[in-house]
């Protein structure tokens, strides 16, 4: 995907990666692995129906690990966050090792949790 050597990753590589990874692991009871478009559609206020149309095949709500990457859109550069709900953490990667932009990734990440916990979750009743 990726067609010169200067060539930076955008969100079709990394949602792609994310959707083959996500097939790979779709029997896994431990992870599931979301798309930078499912953050991006919680900041935007889609509608629940659109936001859970795409990420219930994710089946999150049973996961124990939830994998988010995440676009710096000031600096052009990607972050990913793990979400350890079992054990109340996240973790945070950064190939830049940038000190100072993770607490807006965590404020990011942590409005994610609430919104698919509280508002998307909340309404529904789920069949596993």
């Amino acid at each position: 995907m990726l067609r010169s050597e200067t060539a930076r990753l955008n969100d079709v590589c990394i949602n792609g990666g994310a959707a083959l990874l996500q097939e790979h692991f779709h029997d896994t009871k431990k992870i599931a692995i979301l798309t930078t478009y499912d953050i991006l559609r919680v900041r935007y206020r889609a509608s629940d129906d659109d936001l859970w149309r795409n990420i219930r095949k994710t089946k999150y709500w049973c996961r124990d690990t939830w994998i988010l990457p995440i676009h710096r859109r000031t600096t052009e550069h990607w972050v990913l966050c793990v979400i350890c709900l079992e054990d109340h953490r996240l973790l945070l990667f950064d190939s830049l090792a940038a000190e100072h932009p993770w607490q807006q990734d965590i404020k990011v990440c942590l409005l994610f949790i609430q919104y698919l916990h509280v508002t998307l979750l909340h309404p529904r009743i789920l069949c596993i």
